[in-house]
């Protein structure tokens, strides 16, 4: 099944559960990031300072991040008065600041109590020939976007 949404994205269906992972990024100083609380932070690797607030959002279960050649794509699901989405926000590679608003990869209006079965987890990214691909499970099927910007 082929959709667009927004001319941002294509989703296809790709059936039953694959694995997650996690990130963090090497270079001087070499650091993760993290949410807490709705606030993405950015957490040093063996040295001795604060973790630094990047930007806050609606964060819910999954918050992925993963460098190319120009930025830190940070990949997340949020919910706000009626729809779960998942979201693309870039940031630029030296600063960690944002670059312009977040790109909606997916969003659905929720008839139900939020739950393990419709929300986006284990949210997965990699690019190839440049455009980024994005995983990531509802219930028990696997969901695959192709950004197209």
């Amino acid at each position: 099944m082929n959709l667009t949404q927004n001319g941002a994205s294509t989703l296809i269906d790709l059936g039953e559960k694959y694995t997650h992972w996690g990130i963090y990024f090497k270079g001087s100083p070499s650091y993760y990031l993290d949410s807490k609380g709705g606030t993405l932070y950015k957490y040093p690797i063996s040295e001795e300072w604060e973790p630094q607030a990047l930007f806050t959002d609606n964060f819910l279960d999954s918050v992925i991040a993963i460098a190319d050649e120009k930025y830190v794509n940070v990949i997340y699901n949020t919910t706000d008065a009626f729809f779960e989405k998942v979201l693309l926000q870039r940031l630029d590679k030296q600063t960690l600041k944002k670059i312009g608003d977040p790109l909606c990869l997916y969003s659905y209006l929720v008839m139900e109590n939020r739950s393990s079965e419709n929300t986006p987890v284990n949210l997965w990214a990699f690019k190839a020939h440049g455009k980024w691909n994005v995983t990531f499970e509802i219930g028990n099927f696997l969901h695959w976007v192709q950004v197209q910007q």
